[in-house]
């Protein structure tokens, strides 16, 4: 039995949501003969260890929101990853498109942001430029438990990191910092660009 068949059974009643919304392949500088496929395929196993911890489904709003943000925080820390690899800077990831296609609205964003920094922002507060960021700062904040995830479906963070290799590697010396990376718990590498300050 599939883990999505075996996680729907024991969840009778949930809506699970599925892995979409992302173009691919997300990383343009994936040098295999055949990025979309490995791309997909891991992107696939790491969401099926999501949804064996529960973590993919959802009973209303809210929890919709949260699964859609660890869904953008996985494609965030691989983004971060192929970046690294490939010792090229990290530009703004599509993230505001991502949300949209992922059914997020304006006023879910702000909703979010709020609650996350305990503030109560308008959007008369906040700038355009720092809007446009407001997604990619709630997803950081979901790294932390997607990386927990992962690191216990790969078993250990060598395993979790070939398996990342057999994607996209470069040279030794970027996979040498890539792994130190990794053992940080993979923090994001493209926050200097913008504040999360508004006043």
């Amino acid at each position: 039995m599939s883990p999505i068949i075996r996680y729907r059974k024991a969840n009778i009643g949930k809506r699970y949501f599925p892995l979409a919304g992302m173009n691919y392949p997300l990383s343009p500088w994936n040098l295999n003969t055949d990025p979309y496929k490995k791309e997909q395929v891991w992107l696939n196993k790491a969401w099926l260890m999501l949804v064996e911890e529960g973590m993919v489904t959802f009973d209303a709003e809210p929890e919709r929101t949260q699964v859609a943000v660890r869904a953008m925080a996985l494609a965030l820390m691989y983004l971060d990853y192929c970046g690294m690899i490939f010792e090229v800077s990290t530009d703004e990831p599509p993230v505001e498109a991502w949300a949209e296609s992922l059914g997020l609205t304006r006023e879910t964003l702000l909703a979010r942001y709020n609650r996350l920094c305990g503030k109560n922002y308008t959007f008369q507060d906040i700038e355009d430029e720092n809007e446009e960021h407001l997604w990619t700062i709630i997803a950081n904040e979901a790294r932390g438990e997607v990386f927990d995830v992962l690191l216990k479906g790969f078993g250990n963070i060598n395993d979790f990191f070939d398996s990342m290799l057999e994607i996209a590697r470069h040279n030794h010396d970027h996979a040498l910092d890539a792994f130190v990376w990794f053992e940080e718990k993979m923090p994001p590498r493209y926050i200097e660009n913008y504040s999360d300050d508004f006043e």
